[in-house]
């Protein structure tokens, strides 16, 4: 693995595996994903075309109006009890997950508030099948070459501004779902 601690955190084991596997198998059973996750946007206003789709889903959406949607209602208290764990000072301003399958690898974007390097993104990495335990891709890679190996639970912490990319597994027929919290520490909004 490499990784430039400067950049990102990283976090495993902070929650039970019992809940990690649970919910992995609720963002595969009974969550409707959607082929509106366009990536590299190209087009005002609307942002419709880019260089090619991969299927999200908001959960929690907090904007500028100060308006609170919650997508998903059934799972959004868990993860939101989640981040608050892990960071009791992040105050929550979405929370937006992706799957992905062998061949719908992402691509180089930023996170967040317009790239904002204040705007903390917390992505954390599950799968709802057994997977062996080398080379099978889920990789979360940074710009400028740093790769983190995927790991079930694993969550990846790192500032708005970071460049980066997800990518699905090598494996056919499995799922590898990423769970993005993002938000600002509540000491400096």
């Amino acid at each position: 693995m490499i990784v430039k601690q400067e950049q990102i955190k990283i976090h495993d084991n902070v929650f039970d595996k019992k809940w990690i596997d649970d919910l992995a198998f609720h963002l595969s059973t009974n969550v409707s994903w959607i082929a509106d996750n366009i990536a590299g946007r190209n087009t005002w206003p609307y942002g419709h075309q880019g260089t090619h789709r991969l299927m999200g889903r908001f959960f929690y959406k907090y904007n500028d109006w100060k308006d609170i949607i919650i997508y998903q209602k059934d799972c959004f208290k868990d993860l939101a009890n989640a981040i608050e764990h892990l960071n009791p000072n992040l105050e929550l301003r979405e929370i937006f997950a992706n799957i992905q399958f062998m061949g719908m690898n992402g691509s180089f974007h930023v996170d967040g508030d317009n790239g904002d390097p204040n705007y903390k993104i917390y992505i954390m990495m599950l799968t709802c099948d057994n997977l062996p335990n080398e080379n099978i891709g889920g990789e979360f890679i940074v710009k400028d070459g740093d790769v983190v190996p995927f790991k079930q639970g694993r969550i990846i912490e790192f500032a708005g501004d970071i460049i980066h990319k997800g990518m699905a597994f090598n494996i056919p027929n499995t799922p590898r779902f990423s769970i993005k919290f993002g938000g600002y520490e509540k000491s400096r909004i």
